[in-house]
């Protein structure tokens, strides 16, 4: 799963300093269809670095349900091998 977020973090940088070469090329170009072309690149990205953003938060979701997952595993089996120890 680390690696998975690595890449993903990796692929987000690159699609967001793309996106923003794009916005920077818009602030100076004064060719307006280079301008549309500019925006219309810079909006094509913006739906997969939103889809890269869900699925990291989904990770650090799914990273922490595992972490109290496995806590509670150790307890119960610990309190099992107490009560074993017991008896």
């Amino acid at each position: 799963m680390y690696q998975f977020i690595d890449k993903t973090k990796s692929n987000l940088s690159q699609l967001v300093k793309t996106r923003q070469k794009y916005r920077n090329k818009i602030r100076y170009t004064k060719d307006e269809n280079e301008v549309k072309q500019s925006k219309e690149k810079a909006k094509s990205l913006t739906p997969e670095i939103a889809k890269l953003r869900k699925q990291l938060v989904d990770c650090e979701t799914s990273e922490e349900r595992s972490k109290h997952i496995t806590k509670f595993i150790d307890e119960k089996e610990n309190r099992r091998i107490k009560d074993y120890e017991r008896n």
